[in-house]
């Protein structure tokens, strides 16, 4: 057994709370795209259908109308770890569905309407509503898990 602090044992804690893996994927006022492979991502409400996610607090700003979301498989974890730093450019990986980018080949794909974003600590929060769904097939892509000490 590993004894921490408080704030070393609650961030360990955290780190290792299985959670899949998705992508939130934006437009921001002039067009550009821009996603980050995220791990904070849960159902938000069932009605209306909608999810919230964390996301990097630079992202926000590209998240105020129609976003996507894509929850991956476990055979995208290059993709994951491409954009698992903070908001990045898609290039290849991505298609559209009604108009919105998602990334290609996902487990599921949402289209979602910004209910919410909000700067929280040092990440930011969105709540969207889910208008469309795609799903596909595979294994989710998860994150998580205290390894061996």
């Amino acid at each position: 057994m590993i004894l921490a602090g408080a704030e070393g044992a609650a961030s360990r804690f955290l780190g290792a709370m299985a959670k899949g893996v998705a992508v939130v994927i934006g437009t921001d006022r002039d067009g550009k795209t821009a996603a980050s492979a995220v791990s904070g991502l849960a159902s938000y409400s069932i009605d209306p259908p909608s999810v919230v996610a964390s996301v990097p607090r630079e992202l926000l700003a590209s998240l105020g109308g129609a976003f996507g979301v894509s929850l991956l498989t476990s055979d995208q974890h290059r993709i994951a770890l491409e954009l698992w730093e903070g908001p990045h450019e898609l290039e290849q990986m991505h298609e559209r569905l009604a108009g919105v980018s998602v990334i290609r080949g996902a487990l599921a794909q949402l289209v979602c309407q910004s209910a919410l974003t909000e700067e929280a600590l040092d990440r930011g929060i969105v709540v969207g509503n889910v208008i469309q769904v795609a799903l596909g097939m595979g294994r989710p892509l998860l994150a998580g898990g205290l390894g061996s000490a």
